[in-house]
């Protein structure tokens, strides 16, 4: 049986929330920076935590309860910890610290190739409104509410200026591309007019079409902002530049694209192997093997190295025999 991961429908709608829990909905809640979908989905976990008081006034000891009976209904870690972290929200506005100990699996995002956003890009070009939105994604990194909700007034001159999780500020530079897709759609609009004015849903089906087109039925939306990050990362971009760029509170959350390519590496090496049937390759051999017109002091130094002679690197880039 799948693990149950989030509150009905209906319980996210319906239903009055009594006491210091309507207070919370009320104040507490819209002092966070979310979305209505968030905030539905917080109602309805608030509700179902009401309903399991049983008329009892809401205690960190009950919380815990609460939390620990989810977890032997079989719902999953990730699941648990959207409600701990709804019920930590609560307690916190309350002034408590509430503790619950549990084991989040590490999920490494899947790395997404280069080529297949090069390719969706070049199917989406003659649709402006679609180029935009996947260039928002592939070229600034955006969420998938961040493009829905974009409005002509987080678009500069030179940058997008946005406005994530938590409240937290970030500024992402254009790409020549990103400026270009997005200049139809912010002309002769006022500042508060969204830019694009397409909802989570198509946006998600858009990615799903364009994924489809290039051989890559199961794309998401997030996949592409995947892509933004490990594409700073192989190109040496600062961890701690990503991070600014994505709008992580923790540069933890930004470094598991390092696992994506380093993974990524890895596994072009492994492929350089199996080519060798077997055989061990010098590092110069290897790098032969991925470029055959290799670079010139490659050469050298495997010339170097296959006589058994070392060598050193002069300022002017040229070798010799050390």
């Amino acid at each position: 049986m799948k693990p149950r991961r989030k509150a009905n429908k209906g319980d996210q709608l319906s239903g009055q929330l009594e006491g210091e829990l309507a207070t919370y909905e009320q104040v507490g809640l819209f002092q966070h920076s979310v979305t209505q979908k968030t905030v539905y989905r917080y109602r309805g976990i608030l509700l179902q935590y009401q309903k399991a008081l049983g008329g009892v006034r809401p205690s960190l000891t009950a919380s815990q309860t609460f939390l620990a009976h989810l977890r032997k209904q079989g719902y999953s870690p990730s699941s648990i910890n959207i409600y701990r972290a709804v019920l930590k929200g609560f307690h916190n506005w309350r002034g408590e610290v509430l503790e619950f100990q549990l084991k989040i699996p590490h999920h490494t995002p899947k790395y997404t190739e280069p080529e297949l956003v090069t390719t969706i890009l070049s199917l989406a070009q003659k649709k402006p409104r679609d180029y935009a939105a996947l260039r928002l994604m592939t070229d600034a990194g955006l969420r998938r509410n961040e493009v829905t909700t974009l409005k002509v007034r987080n678009v500069g001159t030179k940058a997008l200026r946005l406005r994530g999780k938590e409240n937290r500020d970030r500024t992402v530079p254009f790409t020549k591309e990103l400026a270009s897709a997005l200049k139809p759609f912010i002309q002769g609009k006022s500042p508060n007019d969204l830019v694009l004015g397409i909802k989570e849903g198509a946006l998600y089906r858009l990615v799903k079409k364009y994924g489809k087109m290039a051989g890559k039925p199961d794309l998401k939306p997030h996949d592409l902002r995947h892509s933004f990050a490990t594409r700073l990362l192989e190109r040496g971009v600062n961890i701690r530049v990503i991070q600014e760029l994505l709008g992580h509170s923790d540069v933890s959350t930004t470094q598991i694209y390092t696992e994506v390519a380093g993974n990524h590496l890895e596994d072009a090496i492994n492929t350089l192997n199996k080519e060798t049937d077997g055989k061990k390759l010098t590092w110069s051999e290897l790098i032969r093997k991925s470029d055959s017109n290799a670079p010139k002091w490659v050469q050298a130094i495997d010339k170097i190295s296959r006589n058994g002679k070392n060598c050193v690197i002069r300022r002017d880039g040229t070798l010799e025999e050390a």
